[in-house]
């Protein structure tokens, strides 16, 4: 059986970190080890994690930052501390299930496998629920590059094999296409080359209770009206985020040479023409929503419905309410909300 460790990026979580910790005490299949990586909390984090540190019956590792490195940097600090076949990513903030570790180990009986994630059940700040993170209620294996590249996987339900850290040293290369002057979040730079040398596992199990209580570092909508109308009034906004995206991860998939295994070249290489193609093809939906005649953007949409980039068997197809979006708000308005 592969060893697992947790690894639990905290900053001033006083208030919930406590419930978080006695849940990964309680599991059935007790990690191998939990790396705690603390940004420099004032409040009384650390010593909850030294009291529960002392009585654990796996060991626990603490790293405390002596100046603040954010969310993301102090979460891949965390990852690469872990000496386990396995790594499970942790909020401070959360409830786990007793049988999280447990059923989402089993994910990685198959060696194609290189990243699991979990459905969870969303909770307010005090604990009522709010409805389950995703709908898909059938478990789903999804094969090299055939996972849509922008799709949300929150960090604290996922967990991923330890090898995927040799693409590290290019981490400060990355950017994050919703916030572009930072570099992506573990939960955006671990699915992406998940996704391109292996098989990634969706489990519909609900495993964590996730909080959502005002104050993530990164959450989670828990109305999908609010969602929907978000995005329909930044389209232009989300679209030149994938569009960032795109050309980043070109970049870095040109740049990962010395870092792969000889098997795993080809794979790369379809991943390239992969994002070639996507990356052609948001710049023709940017079109939609910045060319300046409306004879252009209707020009734009059409080609792109013609190839399949909506509804398309690709997947990266945005989907018919995409097409909707572009008809109805791109074509006539070109935008209304953020830009960039």
């Amino acid at each position: 059986m592969p060893t697992l460790s947790v690894a639990l990026a905290t900053y001033n979580g006083e208030r919930y970190i406590a419930a978080q910790l006695d849940s990964i005490g309680r599991q059935t299949a007790a990690p191998n080890e939990l790396i705690v990586a603390d940004d420099g909390s004032t409040d009384g984090t650390m010593r909850l994690v030294h009291d529960f540190a002392e009585n654990a019956s796996f060991p626990v590792r603490i790293l405390k930052n002596q100046t603040r490195l954010g969310y993301r940097t102090n979460f891949m600090q965390a990852a690469a501390a872990c000496s386990s076949d396995l790594i499970a990513f942790c909020d401070q903030d959360d409830i786990w299930a007793p049988d999280k570790l447990a059923i989402i180990r089993k994910a990685f009986d198959d060696p194609a496998v290189l990243l699991a994630y979990h459905n969870a059940t969303l909770i307010d700040d005090g604990g009522a629920v709010l409805g389950p993170t995703f709908r898909q209620r059938a478990s789903k294996t999804f094969a090299p590059l055939s996972i849509y590249p922008w799709l949300i996987i929150p960090g604290m339900a996922l967990a991923m094999r330890r090898s995927l850290l040799r693409f590290n040293p290019l981490h400060t290369g990355s950017i994050d296409p919703y916030a572009p002057h930072e570099p992506m979040p573990h939960d955006q730079w671990f699915p992406f080359w998940a996704s391109v040398l292996g098989d990634i596992v969706y489990i519909p199990d609900s495993l964590v209770q996730y909080r959502q209580h005002g104050a993530n570092e990164s959450g989670w909508p828990a109305h999908y009206v609010a969602y929907a109308v978000d995005h329909i009034r930044n389209a232009e906004h989300y679209i030149a985020g994938n569009a960032i995206g795109t050309i980043n991860r070109l970049d870095l998939l040109q740049r990962c040479g010395d870092l792969l295994r000889e098997d795993e070249r080809a794979r790369i290489d379809l991943a390239v023409q992969y994002y070639r193609a996507h990356r052609t093809e948001n710049e023709q939906r940017l079109a939609i929503y910045r060319s300046k005649t409306l004879g252009r953007r209707i020009q734009a949409l059409v080609s792109l419905a013609r190839n399949g980039a909506y509804t398309g068997t690709q997947s990266a197809a945005w989907g018919f309410d995409a097409l909707l979006l572009d008809a109805f708000i791109g074509i006539p308005f070109k935008r209304l909300g953020r830009t960039r």
